[in-house]
């Protein structure tokens, strides 16, 4: 809060319900994020431990944070809202804390303040993520859902290869965790099987088609330091990654492949690759020049056909791109396909179908420098398309209780299942035993971010402007500020995942 004379702290803190009793009567203002994703601000408000109840007076918000209705202190009555029925409270005003029995919660969001506070635009988030038992029974990070979706209108859905997933006992249990402060609205989450022999394997395409593939050929020279092959040659934990350039992290980068000629084959370009934090820093750095009015801007991007249509087009992402496929031929490079995947946490692996009857003795890549974490690039000869039995959940666990209503919403698909942060879902699906299977997730949904407090003091509308007018110079004035934290980002976004404990 500022006046024109003096700077006062605001102390934001979280509490689990069941120390609401621990909450000071001195926060004026309380917000009860429930459980459905709605939102209740109160500006007068009791907590009544007795009843498990909180009473007061303000504005219920919707999971998109439009007003439902409001009540004054003038009315009789206000808004009773039971515990049960709370996910989180939140207080947000100047004031002191009995914070004893709060030990887990303080130090948990201390702990996330210290690494974001070294870089705020570093910060853990990207939409959900899903985990699953690889073949040594470990619990292992599959896959992020829909990590472009920001907002209600990029609804979208998401196809992640599950390459490690293991089956025991005719039985796959996908754990979706919130580890970020956003808010998940998960409206799908099906299972693809494809049954497959020991050699084979299944990749999905640009346009979600699935082709299976029993012979890849790796690349035997590349126009880079000796140590390419061997971080391209596995699916394993090495990556080729690249600095991005230091005067305009749009600039773009090729990488020349040369391959053994395979005449007479129908052939596929196989890459698995995850984003740097090229992509988290930009998107956190414009709602950080949002500032205190990211709401207002929020939703008039939203309601506004003209501007969405812009940020769907025509924006930052867009002009750093995805990883182009050219071939040689008669001494020039033929463009075949743009493979195109938002997020920084999960590895995926698509394949890109090349035009049959030539010769692919040379293939470049080419993508924005810095953008890429490159982890597999293999020729594979294409045997047939693949189709996949769709497999729905039959059970769902969210914070260790049974939901038999949240399950139903993942199945037809008419409601929302609703994550917050530190909220753990697991999701069981049946397979049938003795068959080996490639398998994938197909997720659908969108997801709201939390504003984080350190983001405020960046407000520049000017900033905003240039962003959504002219998103080539935004990419350029931001050059500076990206470089200067690009090598110290990772270790901090991993460092600052909202876990329970």
């Amino acid at each position: 809060m500022y006046s024109s004379c003096k700077t006062q702290q605001i102390k934001r803190e979280l509490y689990a319900v069941d120390e609401a009793v621990n909450i000071s009567p001195k926060n004026q203002y309380l917000k009860a994020h429930m459980k459905d994703g709605t939102v209740y601000v109160l500006s007068e408000w009791k907590n009544q431990p007795i009843d498990s109840v909180i009473t007061g007076y303000g504005s219920y918000l919707d999971i998109n944070r439009r007003t439902i209705n409001s009540i004054k202190l003038q009315n009789r009555n206000g808004y009773q809202i039971p515990y049960s029925k709370i996910a989180l409270l939140e207080t947000n005003d100047p004031g002191t804390s009995n914070v004893a029995g709060l030990a887990l919660i303080t130090v948990f969001t201390t702990g996330i303040s210290i690494y974001c506070a070294i870089n705020p635009k570093a910060c853990f988030g990207s939409c959900p993520t899903f985990y699953a038992k690889n073949k040594r029974g470990e619990s292992e990070l599959m896959a992020e859902g829909f990590s472009s979706s920001i907002l209600p209108s990029l609804e979208d859905e998401d196809y992640d290869m599950l390459i490690n997933a293991a089956v025991y006992d005719g039985q796959l249990d996908i754990t979706i965790t919130n580890e970020a402060q956003e808010t998940h609205m998960i409206k799908k989450a099906q299972l693809y099987a494809f049954p497959k022999d020991s050699n084979e394997q299944i990749f999905r395409d640009n346009n979600n088609k699935f082709w299976s593939v029993s012979k890849s050929y790796l690349p035997h020279e590349a126009d880079r330091d000796k140590d390419f092959l061997t971080k391209i040659s596995k699916v394993d934990q090495l990556e080729y990654y690249s600095a991005g350039d230091a005067n305009n992290i749009a600039s773009k980068e090729e990488i020349i492949l040369e391959f053994q000629q395979l005449p007479g084959k129908k052939l596929g370009l196989v890459l698995g690759k995850r984003q740097s934090l090229m992509t988290t820093y930009l998107f956190y750095q414009s709602l950080s020049y949002m500032g205190r009015s990211v709401t207002h801007w929020l939703a008039w991007m939203e309601n506004n056909e003209a501007v969405l249509f812009d940020i769907k087009s025509k924006n930052i992402f867009n002009i750093l791109g995805g990883i182009e496929v050219l071939y040689y031929k008669g001494g020039d490079w033929v463009r075949v396909d743009e493979v195109r995947e938002t997020g920084p946490i999960a590895k995926d692996y698509l394949i890109v179908p090349l035009p049959e009857g030539e010769l692919y003795d040379k293939i470049k890549l080419r993508m924005t420098k810095g953008l890429w974490r490159l982890d597999y690039i293999a020729l594979a000869e294409i045997d047939r398309e693949a189709i996949p039995i769709i497999i729905e959940p039959q059970y769902l666990e969210k914070n260790g209780i049974s939901e038999l209503l949240e399950l139903e919403k993942l199945i037809n698909e008419d409601d929302y299942l609703i994550s917050l942060p530190g909220d753990s879902i697991v999701i069981r699906y049946n397979l049938a035993e003795g068959i080996e299977y490639e398998l994938f997730l197909r997720s659908k949904g969108y997801y709201l971010e939390w504003i984080r407090d350190a983001w405020m003091k960046d407000q520049k509308l000017s900033k905003l402007k240039l962003m959504i007018k002219k998103p080539e110079k935004f990419i350029r004035k931001e050059t500076e500020g990206y470089k200067k934290s690009e090598l110290s980002m990772e270790k901090i976004f991993w460092n600052s995942r909202y876990v329970k404990k």
